[in-house]
């Protein structure tokens, strides 16, 4: 069922191919023409030779365009599915990083914390990193909405600010 979806409009073309040989079958038939065949049957499945050349590029053509329409269909397909992944990603990342803060914040601000230098300084560094998570969380969500207004050019200088950002903050 996947396989059909994806596929869809070279299956498409593929149908037009087929229904245009049969209409061109059933034209020769009812309309007299000169042909060899005497019935319908006989016509679609062993067309004279010119019928038979015409119909293949009839299928030809058909084909063609359901490949040419997958083409340009398949770019907007990666487009979306690219979309999907980054909300996906940041719905995924939005509430552990939202967790780790309210736990650092709940750490900083109790008594026992306040006197132990180790732990405060634990402390401090997981929301220093949780800050950093929830900066990319909110950027990827740019970047995604980026995508979705097909403003692909701002979204490559977002996934390369995000790059930065992170380079920067790793050094």
């Amino acid at each position: 069922m996947e396989r059909i979806k994806r596929y869809k409009e070279i299956l498409f073309g593929v149908g037009l191919g087929v229904a245009m040989w049969i209409i061109d079958a059933l034209m020769h038939v009812e309309l007299g023409a000169d042909v060899q065949a005497q019935n319908f049957w006989t016509e679609l499945f062993q067309p004279h030779a010119p019928a038979f050349v015409f119909r293949i590029i009839y299928l030809v053509v058909a084909v063609s365009f359901g490949i040419v329409l997958w083409r340009a269909n398949w770019r907007e397909r990666e487009i979306q599915t690219l979309e999907e992944a980054v909300i996906a990603f940041y719905r995924q990342l939005d509430l552990p990083t939202l967790r780790i803060l309210s736990f650092a914040r709940q750490l900083q601000s109790r008594t026992t914390i306040k006197g132990d230098e180790i732990s405060a300084d634990l402390a401090e560094s997981i929301q220093i990193d949780a800050n950093l998570l929830s900066e990319l969380a909110e950027k990827y969500q740019k970047f995604g909405e980026q995508v979705r207004n097909k403003q692909t050019a701002d979204a490559v200088k977002t996934l390369k600010s995000i790059e930065l950002a992170l380079k920067h903050k790793n050094s």
